[in-house]
C-alpha cells in the first residue's frame, strides 16, 4: 500500500487486500459480467459510483457508502442499548445510534481500485468524516456519506463526499458539514488533501466535460451556511441546488443557484445541463404554458446564466426526483432527458439536438410495463451511443414494495431514438428488501458509467446489501 495515501487523506490505516471475481450465477448471458466489489458483510453497502480512466481504460474506480446497520448488529442492539444499531429519535425520524454519534467506521464512504477492467479490485481505505477543513476548534469525528467519483480526460479521478458533523437536536440532526473532495493522479491509489467546493451537504453529483475537463459538482442546501463552509457558525443563505466548477479539482467557484431542483448534471463539450419540474416557488419559469411544468436548463458559465426552455411534455406529479439527463460528447447540444411514466412502468426518454429549443417524441423503454421501475440512470457513451439502466420490482403499480428485484439495461445506438431490447443484467434475482426502513438507507441511486464498447452499472443488492457491478459489452444486446 502506500503510506502518502494515509497521510494525506487521514485514512483509515485498514485497508482490505483484493477483492476476487465474483459472477454470482451461471444464467448471464454471453458478454455480461457481474461482480461483487465490496465483498465485506461487516457493512450493508449502497449507492455506488464507477468511473472509468480514459487514458488506461482498464483502470476503474468505485466509490460506495457502507452503513453498519447490519443483522449482527441489529440483533446486538436487542441486548445493548449502545450498540450503534440502536435506534434513537431525532428530528429527521428515528435513526441509528452509530449515525448520530458520529461513530467511527459505522457510516462511512468507500474507495475501490482496479487495474484489470474490473475483474479484481482493492479497497484502498474508508473516509473519515472529520477532516482538516473543520475549524481546529471544533473536535470529534465525523460521518462521511453520498461519495461521488469521475475521471477527467487526461486520466485524473476525483472523488467527493458528504463530511458532516452528526448532532442530536430538536432543531437539526447535523450542525455542519461540507462537500469535500481530492483527487488522484496515479489511478486511485493516492488522494490529495481535501478541499470544500463550497456546496452544501445533500445528495451531490460530480461529472467531468471530457472536451474542457472541467469538473462540475452540485448538490442542495443553503449558500452559504454551515453544511457548506463546515462551520457551524456561518449563516445560513439561499437553499437551492448549487451548481459550482473547478480546471484542477482543488480551486471553486462561487455556488451558482439552479432556480429549481434538479438532481442529476449532464455535460459535454462546453455545456451543462439539467431538468426539473417547477413549484409553487418557481412557476413563473413555465411563461404560458401549464404549471407545473418540465424546465430543461443549460449553462456554459457554471451556473452564472442558464438558458431555460419549458418540455412540451405532460408532468407526472412525482416526476422531480426522478429525471435523467445525458450529454452526448460526440455532438454538440444534443442532450437526452429521461423520468419515469406510466405508474414507474416505463421510462420516456426524449431528446433534443438543438440544446432544448426542440424535442423529439419520447422512447418508451421497459422490460415489463406489468412491474414497478426505480433507481434509474442515463448516460451516453464517448461515441454517442445511449446508455441506460434500472431497478425493476416483481410487483405491479401499488403492489407491495416487498418484492424480489432484477437489474436492466438497454443501449441505444441511434443516440436515443429506439432501444434494443432491454437485457437482464444481475445472475441472481435479489430477494425482497429488508422491511426495516434502516436497513433500506443508504441507498438512493444506482448508477451507470459507458465505455467505448460496454457500459458498466453498479447497484447494491438487496438482503446483504452487497456493492456490485456488471460489465455489459454492447455486443451482448445483439446488433
Amino acid at each position: 500500500m502506500h503510506p502518502r495515501f494515509f497521510r494525506s487523506l487521514g485514512l483509515a490505516a485498514a485497508v482490505v487486500a483484493g477483492v476476487t471475481l465474483s459472477c454470482r450465477a451461471a444464467t448471464l448471458p454471453p458478454g455480461v459480467t457481474e461482480i461483487d466489489v465490496t465483498n465485506d458483510r461487516t457493512h450493508i453497502w449502497g449507492e455506488p459510483e464507477v468511473a472509468i480512466n480514459p487514458k488506461n481504460t482498464n483502470n476503474l474506480v468505485y466509490a460506495v457508502l457502507g452503513n453498519g446497520y447490519t443483522k449482527p448488529c441489529q440483533e446486538k442492539a436487542t441486548k445493548d442499548p449502545n450498540s450503534g444499531c440502536s435506534i434513537v429519535k431525532t428530528a429527521f425520524g428515528p435513526l441509528p445510534l452509530g449515525l448520530m454519534d458520529n461513530r467511527s467506521n459505522f457510516t462511512h464512504a468507500s474507495v475501490y481500485v482496479s487495474f484489470d477492467r474490473g475483474k479484481t479490485w482493492k479497497r484502498i481505505s474508508d473516509i473519515p468524516g472529520r477532516i482538516p477543513l473543520f475549524p481546529s476548534a471544533i473536535q470529534g469525528p465525523g460521518v462521511s456519506a453520498d461519495p461521488m467519483i469521475a475521471a477527467g480526460p487526461d486520466g485524473t479521478f476525483y472523488l467527493a463526499w458528504d463530511a458532516s458533523h452528526m448532532v442530536n437536536r430538536p432543531d437539526a440532526f447535523s450542525d455542519y458539514g461540507g462537500i469535500a473532495t481530492s483527487k488522484s493522479t496515479d489511478g486511485g491509489r493516492t488522494w490529495s488533501k481535501p478541499v470544500f467546493t463550497g456546496t452544501a451537504v445533500d445528495r451531490p453529483f460530480l461529472q467531468v466535460d471530457q472536451s474542457t475537463g472541467v469538473i462540475y459538482e452540485a448538490s442542495t442546501g443553503p449558500v452559504p451556511g454551515p453544511w457548506a463552509s463546515g462551520n457551524p457558525n456561518t449563516p445560513p443563505g439561499t437553499n437551492d441546488r448549487h451548481l459550482t466548477s473547478s480546471k484542477d479539482g482543488v480551486h471553486w467557484t462561487t455556488p451558482q443557484p439552479f432556480g429549481g431542483g434538479a438532481l442529476h448534471i449532464a455535460c459535454a463539450r462546453g455545456a451543462l445541463a439539467a431538468a426539473f419540474k417547477t413549484n409553487d416557488k418557481n412557476s413563473n419559469l413555465c411563461g404560458n404554458a401549464p404549471a407545473p411544468c418540465m424546465i430543461f436548463q443549460t449553462t456554459k458559465n457554471a451556473g452564472a446564466t442558464w438558458e431555460r426552455h419549458v418540455m412540451p411534455i405532460s408532468v407526472p406529479s412525482d416526476a422531480r426526483p426522478r429525471v435523467m439527463v445525458a450529454a452526448d460528447p460526440d455532438k454538440a447540444g444534443h442532450f437526452a432527458v429521461a423520468l419515469l411514466a406510466d405508474a414507474d412502468t416505463k421510462i420516456a426518454v426524449y431528446q433534443t439536438q438543438d440544446a432544448g429549443n426542440t424535442w423529439s417524441a419520447p422512447a418508451m423503454v421497459t422490460d415489463d410495463a406489468n412491474k414497478t421501475h426505480f433507481h434509474a440512470w442515463m448516460a451516453y457513451s464517448p461515441k454517442g451511443v445511449l446508455g441506460l439502466m434500472w431497478k425493476s420490482r416483481n410487483a405491479p403499480p401499488g403492489g407491495p414494495t416487498a418484492a424480489p428485484i432484477n437489474v436492466f439495461a438497454a443501449i441505444s445506438r441511434d443516440g436515443g431514438s429506439t432501444f434494443n431490447q432491454p437485457l437482464r443484467v444481475n445472475g441472481e434475482e435479489n430477494a425482497a428488501p429488508d422491511p426495516d426502513p434502516h436497513a433500506t438507507g443508504g441507498d438512493d441511486f444506482s448508477y451507470l458509467a459507458m465505455g467505448m464498447d460496454e457500459l458498466f452499472v453498479t447497484y447494491a443488492t438487496t438482503g446483504d446489501r452487497v456493492g456490485m457491478l456488471a460489465d455489459v459489452k454492447f455486443s451482448a444486446f445483439g446488433h
